[in-house]
């Protein structure tokens, strides 16, 4: 005669399932993290340890979080946005800041030549449009 799995038993194999989709989870976001972080690096000897949109010279680490380097995706990774270098440029935290309220638009090859566009939030309008040029000749290559 077969027993009917009980609320315990039910309880403990929903917990198991949820322990391993965690610990999944984790391991994906650790994972990410590490390329980001070498990807980041990367990006910010590439910029010349500048922000690619105003210039400002930015520090991998700093106690100064407006100093703080940030590692911007072009094309944002919710878009279909690549982890590679040629989509990831640096930016300080305020600009990074205002990509994402839309009042900056950053659009081309972080290897190669920004377009960058400061807008009107209220009317969307584009008040300037100027180009940033990778400062690395090392890294010119193509986007795929």
């Amino acid at each position: 005669m077969l027993l009917k799995p009980s609320r315990l038993d039910r309880a403990v194999r929903q917990f198991q399932r949820r322990r391993l989709r965690r610990t999944t989870r984790q391991a994906k976001v650790r994972a990410l993290a590490l390329v980001s972080s070498q990807l980041r690096k990367e990006a910010y000897a590439r910029d010349g340890g500048c922000c690619r949109v105003t210039g400002v010279p930015l520090k991998l680490v700093s106690d100064n979080p407006e100093l703080v380097a940030h590692g911007h995706h072009v094309i944002f990774r919710s878009a279909g946005g690549a982890d590679e270098l040629w989509n990831i440029a640096i930016v300080s935290p305020r600009v990074h800041e205002r990509i994402h309220q839309h009042q900056y638009d950053v659009e081309g090859n972080a290897n190669d030549t920004l377009i960058c566009r400061e807008r009107d939030l209220e009317t969307g309008k584009i008040l300037r449009e100027w180009e940033s040029r990778c400062p690395s000749e090392a890294h010119k290559e193509t986007r795929p």
